[in-house]
């Protein structure tokens, strides 16, 4: 993945799921120190995630947002993911 290109695969989801796309070579970490993955877990809150979905679709060298069936369990809703792209 070249961020230079615009191609990189944001991921929000569980811990193996990240580190599972973290073996396969999808992270990165900017100049910024901004990652592309944000690791979600029961302690994590409804708006922190908000918040990671809302950088990554706009940052421009994002082009996917992986979000697993986790992060639903976790109580974010894709009715919130509607309310930040607004």
């Amino acid at each position: 993945m070249n961020a230079d290109d615009g191609s990189l695969i944001a991921v929000i989801a569980d811990e193996d799921t990240v580190t599972g796309f973290l073996l396969a070579g999808v992270g990165h970490v900017d100049e910024r120190q901004r990652s592309n993955y944000v690791i979600v877990s029961d302690k994590t809150s409804e708006g922190e995630i908000a918040e990671a979905f809302k950088d990554f679709t706009t940052r421009e060298d994002i082009a996917v947002v992986l979000i697993t069936q986790v992060v639903r369990r976790v109580g974010w809703e894709i009715s919130v993911c509607a309310r930040v792209c607004v």
